[in-house]
């Protein structure tokens, strides 16, 4: 399900918080890890700067401040949603606007049409969990033997209601499928999509996503 991927992105930048805690105290040699200067990650203040979206709407949106960082003008973007309940509920968290190396923004809507408010997100915790994953020069990007990434923009209309789109991944001369993590980017409507985030027929060169209309309940 699509909120089990958001909780393993999240708890993967946690042990990745945790892992460079202990690099930091000299508890754990940081050679295992790639060079950080390829990937930032942080996360938004925990129930703080949720604003309600449109009017009638049951739906909220974040600004996400990465200005902390230095990122370049084009980073990519992957994300997750934590906090105390509800969370699970939600489409948009994944999709991602207007980013760059300040930050971006996500807007949030419930699927089963429970009204959502910024006092209600605040009481919830509700934070926004975020990597940053950006391009070198072309004798560094060869240190990255791990990570690879890319955008494709080529979708197909599979019905009224949904799209997909099948992603080659075979550039990355992968021995053995990999662990993917996707996110999606546009000007508008996204974030009342869903299936940013699932991903289908993942091989060593290929992967897919479907990405449908949310139906209110």
């Amino acid at each position: 399900k699509i909120h089990d991927l958001q909780d393993g992105l999240a708890k993967l930048l946690a042990r990745a918080a945790t892992y460079q805690k202990k690099v930091l105290a000299g508890k754990m040699p940081p050679a295992v890890l790639p060079p950080r200067r390829f990937y930032k990650w942080g996360h938004s203040m925990k129930g703080g700067g949720w604003k309600r979206y449109g009017f009638g709407l049951n739906a909220l949106y974040l600004d996400v401040d990465t200005s902390v960082h230095t990122l370049p003008n084009n980073p990519m973007f992957f994300t997750s949603i934590s906090g105390k309940r509800a969370h699970s509920r939600l489409t948009g968290m994944a999709a991602i606007y207007n980013p760059g190396r300040k930050g971006f923004k996500v807007y949030v809507r419930d699927v089963s049409d429970y009204p959502l408010t910024p006092s209600f997100a605040a009481a919830n915790q509700w934070q926004i969990n975020w990597v940053a994953f950006y391009n070198g020069d072309k004798a560094d990007i060869r240190d990255l033997e791990h990570i690879h990434f890319g955008t494709m923009k080529s979708w197909h209309q599979y019905n009224k209601k949904s799209l997909d789109i099948n992603i080659d991944t075979y550039d990355g001369h992968y021995k053995s499928t990999p662990v993917y993590f996707t996110s999606v980017t546009g000007a508008r409507d996204i974030w009342l999509t869903t299936g940013a985030t699932a991903i289908y027929e993942a091989s060593v060169d290929h992967m897919k996503l479907w990405l449908r209309m949310a139906d209110k309940k």
